[in-house]
Parts: C-alpha cells; structure tokens; sequence
C-alpha cells in the first residue's frame, strides 16, 4: 500500500470531521464513490496525496476504501 496506517488514520479523522461540519450523515454511511471523492478533495486529502509525484488515483482509490469502508467505487483504476 502507498499509505502507511499513520497516514490512513490522520486522512480518517480529517473526512470525519469534515463530514460532521458540512455534510449529513456519518463517514461510515453508503455512498458512492464521487461523494467519497468529493469529500477528500475538500478536507485536503488529495491535496496532501498528491504532493507525492508518484501518487495516482488508483493508490488514492485504495486509501478511500479504507477510510470510507461503505463507498462504492465504479471506476477501475490501475497502478
């Protein structure tokens, strides 16, 4: 995995405080993978993730699924 648990963990608190101030519901609910997205993009999460040149979407992708365990990715993407 590109991001170690350290790095999970901060992002994890980051959404989840971003999603209790702006947004109904909890970071645990159902969504689909643009909220997810959506939601990263406004707490700083890719901004951070991608300060990394090596990073791509695919390992970002991977990073959300933890942090958001009940988003559904259509996308595929690749490493």
């Amino acid at each position: 995995m590109k991001f170690n648990t350290e790095t999970i963990n901060r992002w994890t608190a980051m959404a989840t405080e971003f999603v209790a101030e702006k947004c109904t519901g909890q970071i645990n609910d159902e969504m689909d993978g643009g909220t997810a997205w959506e939601i990263a993009h406004r707490c700083g999460i890719t901004q951070e993730a991608y300060q990394d040149r090596t990073v791509v979407d695919a390992h970002i992708k991977t990073a959300l699924q933890k942090i958001f365990p009940n988003a559904v990715f259509k996308d595929r993407y690749h490493y």
